[in-house]
């Protein structure tokens, strides 16, 4: 290993290359163009000749907000813990590597190969959308999507990883991104349960407290909608896209920090 190589850049790199041999990569990019050619295709045949590019691409937003997390968790709950398991992480331990290291290329490493079909789809995407009325604003949505949407890949590859770094076995690693998943479709289960249990078990008739207005903001899917509204998607919303990126990059490496700093203190 060149001394002048990062040890997580070296990770990385394995990473995708592992990806790429095993033939993960180039399914996982296939699927995605045929998603997006099932979905921008079959728009392309039943729409009107109203239907502009900007249209087309519109649809591929709220669609990542379900196409990413179970991307990441299919492709990133076993990171970790997969090898660990299975004695391969040896490996990359046996070389000058901090276990930190060896977590932060892997997360690397998975983002890189979750965000290739993300490109991909949105990529084929646009081929279907400049073909309609108004293609230089259908590129530029599809810019702005993609933005969003690596931003949205990021942090629930932050996750993943993390959860995978943290814990023993990927069955756990993975009930634990179910339960983020879970987590964001109802996110204010946290305050509801604790208001529950204060309230003497009882469910309160008052609304949820106006001191708690921010506690929305905090959830990646309402971030990456935030995030979308600014550049330029009309989706709802009043949240600031700079603010809501930040809460996306938080996801990405507050859970990550965290997976990797219990993975540094246990016993392989």
């Amino acid at each position: 290993m060149s001394s002048r190589t990062p040890g997580w850049l070296v990770v990385a790199r394995q990473d995708v290359r592992v990806a790429r041999a095993d033939g993960s990569l180039a399914w996982s990019t296939a699927g995605a163009a045929l998603f997006a050619v099932f979905v921008a295709g079959g728009i392309d045949l039943l729409s009107t000749g109203s239907w502009s590019a900007p249209d087309t691409m519109r649809l591929f937003g709220p669609l990542l907000l379900v196409v990413v997390p179970i991307s990441v968790a299919a492709n990133c709950y076993d990171a970790v813990n997969g090898p660990r398991q299975s004695g391969r992480l040896r490996i990359p331990l046996s070389l000058p590597l901090s276990r930190r290291e060896v977590v932060a290329g892997t997360a690397l490493g998975r983002f890189v190969t979750t965000a290739v079909p993300v490109f991909v789809l949105l990529a084929v995407g646009a081929l279907f959308a400049v073909t309609r009325a108004r293609p230089v604003d259908g590129l530029v949505a599809a810019g702005g999507t993609l933005i969003a949407g690596l931003a949205l890949t990021a942090a629930f590859v932050g996750v993943a990883v993390g959860w995978s770094a943290a814990t023993r076995t990927p069955t756990r690693a993975l009930i634990g991104c179910i339960g983020v998943g879970g987590l964001v479709l109802y996110w204010w289960l946290p305050v509801d349960a604790a208001h529950f249990v204060l309230n003497g078990f009882a469910w309160p008739a008052t609304p949820h407290p106006d001191w708690l207005s921010w506690y929305p903001a905090l959830n990646p899917a309402t971030a990456y909608m935030d995030v979308l509204r600014g550049v330029g998607f009309p989706v709802e919303g009043t949240g600031n896209a700079v603010v809501a990126f930040g809460v996306l990059l938080a996801w990405a490496v507050v859970p990550l920090g965290l997976g990797s700093a219990r993975f540094d203190t246990v016993d392989l």
